[in-house]
């Protein structure tokens, strides 16, 4: 039976929920971090190849950050997220009920797209190259490194064992593991790590483009709406473990001269339909 355009109302719920969570929730916090920073040079150059970050460098306590230091009310965006995902899990409660609906709806529409499995990684390139184009970074091309690095281990660690611990049906295929979603919680990790390096105006454009991955997760059908918000909340909390634990490593190196080598190898399976990107960081 035909549906009428309006009655498609469960889509604009999807988009007016995730637009409204994470700009109202996630980047206004952001306003209770300082506004001026002791910012060094960044000194990173791009080697002939490529594929390689250098920075030849002294790594040094970055006291002046504070988005370097952990407080409780950091938890707020990612709790938000992790709580209002989780509540899809419970059956029959409001979430539940719009993503079974939005489920049915996005059935009919027959959308599909591989777009969501590339510009997942689009908010992590700004994070770590966008210094080098002579944007003003709050740190240098190390720590940037070193942030993600932590942040994409800590996503991946989490994500993967919620998924394997819940084993949530996917919606399109009914294997296990749809919850959290891992390709909205890779784009979510990267916006937080752009708004933390370079503001809440940089940062919104990740996090537009972020929440665009997690939309079209749901409209591929391969998600529902509470795997994604599940996913920007590990996204969140990851990308700021990665900079938390930057105090510890600069404890770890203290005094010793590193050059790191980033190397970046984006992996596909297209029978699978899986797709990855690994990163490495040599010291």
């Amino acid at each position: 039976m035909y549906k009428r355009p309006y009655e498609h109302c469960h889509m604009l719920r999807l988009l007016s929920l995730l637009l409204a969570l994470t700009f109202t929730v996630s980047l206004p916090l952001a306003a209770q971090e300082p506004d001026t920073y002791s910012v060094e040079p960044d000194t990173c150059s791009v080697m002939p190849e490529g594929d390689v970050l250098t920075s030849p460098s002294t790594l040094t306590l970055c006291d002046n950050h504070r988005s370097c230091h952990f407080h409780a009310r950091q938890l707020v965006a990612p709790a938000v997220f992790l709580a209002v995902g989780a509540s899809g899990l419970i059956h029959n409660s409001p979430l539940d009920k719009l993503s079974d609906a939005t489920h049915d709806e996005v059935k009919d529409l027959d959308f599909h797209t591989k777009a969501d499995n590339f510009i997942q990684y689009v908010p992590s390139v700004i994070h770590l190259g966008l210094g080098l184009t002579g944007v003003k970074a709050k740190h240098k091309c190390i720590d940037r490194c070193l942030a993600a690095a932590t942040a994409y281990v800590c996503m991946v660690a989490v994500g993967n064992g919620m998924k394997y611990a819940i084993r949530e049906k996917r919606p399109d295929t009914g294997a296990r593991g749809s919850f959290p979603s891992g390709h909205t919680a890779t784009a979510f990790t990267g916006a937080e790590l752009t708004r933390i390096e370079y503001g809440n105006a940089i940062g919104a454009a990740a996090y537009g483009v972020a929440t665009a991955v997690g939309v079209l997760r749901v409209m591929n059908d391969r998600h529902y709406i509470h795997d994604v918000l599940a996913g920007a909340g590990i996204g969140i909390l990851s990308a700021k473990v990665g900079y938390w634990m930057l105090p510890v490593w600069h404890r770890v190196f203290k005094g010793k001269t590193v050059c790191p080598a980033l190397s970046i190898m984006p992996t596909a399976d297209p029978v699978n339909r899986q797709y990855a990107l690994s990163t490495a960081i040599v010291m």
